[in-house]
């Protein structure tokens, strides 16, 4: 989705070839991005700056089962010029309720339809002017990462301040831009500031393993005498290791090796050796 939004051409490697995934890049297409393969795994995006985004009047967008995609779409959109277009998902995304979304991109200036209805299938008219927006942030890292990709387009600057702390993966990679973002600490909290209608650089992005999915290995090892695996290249950002970290404090033998740090997010190998847990 960034890179769509990017100048030039951004390189995305040893993507998760999910049906989500999928969903983004077929949603990404119809709204007039192109994305080639390379090989598997590995895909060109062609992008063409903010606001870059169009769509034939109510035009139909099926999102499939992924919320993730779902929020940051909608963020993008809402500030993006003359948009109106249809949006649905699967049977299980029809149920999810978007309002807490709706009521953040109405501040905007976004417009949906039927008024009231929190649900999918709903239509989305974007902002003729979006202005930026002051928002306290809560648990919901997708939304936050909303009202981000939202604020790049508006006019203005876009300030979030996170009462709780959430998932960090879109502020790091929009760190390299440094005209469009800044974080700072204000009385202990973290403060996002998003500069609108500011051009964002192309990038290279080699996608981490998941931790979350590097869990079932891990344990299966710790519970089976005798064994040990290292899990190569899993993304290890603070924000997504607490599995480990609890472990650790059981005395589980897991140690974290070969770290890196790629577009701000740190990644590294997972040993893991059997042991008894406390």
């Amino acid at each position: 989705l960034i890179g769509s939004i990017s100048q030039n051409i951004s390189i995305a490697s040893n993507i998760l070839e999910s049906e989500d995934v999928k969903s983004a890049i077929s949603a990404c297409r119809k709204l007039g991005v192109k994305i080639e393969k390379i090989k598997s795994k590995k895909y060109k995006i062609y992008g063409k700056g903010l606001g870059s985004f169009f769509s034939k009047k109510n035009t139909i967008l099926n999102l499939g089962n992924s919320g993730t995609l779902a929020r940051l779409l909608i963020g993008i959109l809402s500030t993006t010029p003359n948009i109106e277009i249809k949006i649905e998902g699967d049977h299980s995304l029809n149920k999810r309720n978007m309002r807490k979304l709706i009521d953040l991109m109405s501040k905007f200036g976004a417009q949906f339809f039927p008024k009231n209805k929190g649900k999918f299938p709903l239509k989305l008219i974007s902002s003729k002017f979006p202005i930026g927006i002051k928002y306290d942030s809560g648990v919901s890292a997708q939304l936050k990462s909303a009202v981000i990709l939202a604020g790049l387009n508006s006019y203005g600057n876009t300030i979030i301040q996170e009462k709780i702390i959430s998932r960090d993966h879109t502020e790091n990679f929009l760190m390299k831009n440094k005209r469009v973002m800044k974080i700072r600490k204000k009385n202990g909290k973290k403060i996002i500031e998003i500069f609108g209608k500011r051009n964002l650089d192309q990038m290279d992005v080699d996608v981490s393993g998941d931790p979350s999915n590097a869990a079932f290995f891990t344990t299966l090892t710790l519970l089976n005498p005798g064994s040990s695996i290292k899990i190569k290249n899993v993304g290890l950002n603070p924000s997504r290791i607490g599995f480990y970290k609890i472990l650790k404090k059981q005395k589980a033998k897991i140690k974290f090796v070969n770290l890196k740090r790629k577009n701000n997010e740190l990644s590294g190998d997972i040993l893991v050796q059997s042991c008894k847990l406390r």
